[in-house]
């Protein structure tokens, strides 16, 4: 079987699999994993996470959205316009326990505690303040509860929250980049090309600018990371 995802947690280890969710323990006598439980057995899992309450949210290849808890499984209904032939991509949470969920061809979804949908974030070819693709391959919470999106053909993408603005505390970064102004909604959408900076995001940032072919404006970006 493939392990797609490998996760730790609680002394567990996780495995996601095309047959399920895979959920091992350490047998200190022999020192080897050993199978607990599967979840799912019958779906190809794409990615999984942890929330703060340790439930396990599932993205699957055509199955759709699922989270595990001490009651049980559910089936995270995402709404009329979604096809079980479109994969969760991606999972992720953002510091106020909203689970930020990627799905093909759709876009980013904000899901709460509820496992109500709050917001959506797509693209749209008439509407130039949205983010530049639907399909997400990435996805990271900064200590200011951006959301830094790793587009498949279309680079990277920032979701900041109005109120959390960047400072400027300790370096300047140049950036280049196309910048829109999500209309609804207390969000600002960056699409960033290229950027040098002392993070992790350089390397991710320097290959996708490499792919981008559109006009560019070029920035002084003043940034605390």
């Amino acid at each position: 079987m493939i392990n797609r995802k490998i996760k730790v947690q609680d002394g567990l280890l996780y495995s996601a699999t095309q047959k399920g969710l895979y959920v091992y323990y350490l047998d200190l006598k022999t020192k080897t994993f050993s199978e607990k439980e599967v979840f799912l057995s019958k779906q190809d899992i794409i990615d999984f996470d942890f929330d703060q309450e340790k439930k396990i949210w599932i993205g699957t290849e055509i199955g759709g959205l699922y989270v595990v808890s001490s009651k049980g499984i559910s089936s995270v209904n995402l709404g009329s316009n979604f096809n079980k032939t479109y994969a969760v991509r991606k999972i992720n949470f953002d510091k106020n326990q909203n689970a930020l969920v990627a799905v093909d061809r759709l876009g980013l979804f904000l899901i709460n505690q509820e496992f109500q949908i709050t917001k959506i974030f797509s693209h749209n070819v008439d509407e130039p303040n949205t983010i530049s693709q639907n399909s997400i391959y990435a996805i990271h919470v900064d200590e200011y509860n951006n959301y830094w999106l790793g587009i498949r053909e279309g680079g990277v993408n920032i979701i900041q929250e109005r109120d959390n603005v960047f400072e400027n505390e300790v370096s300047a970064a140049l950036v280049t980049f196309d910048k829109a102004i999500l209309s609804a909604g207390s969000f600002a959408v960056v699409d960033v090309r290229f950027i040098i900076l002392p993070h992790f995001f350089f390397f991710i940032l320097l290959i996708t600018s490499l792919l981008n072919k559109t006009p560019l404006i070029r920035l002084l970006l003043i940034a605390k990371f």
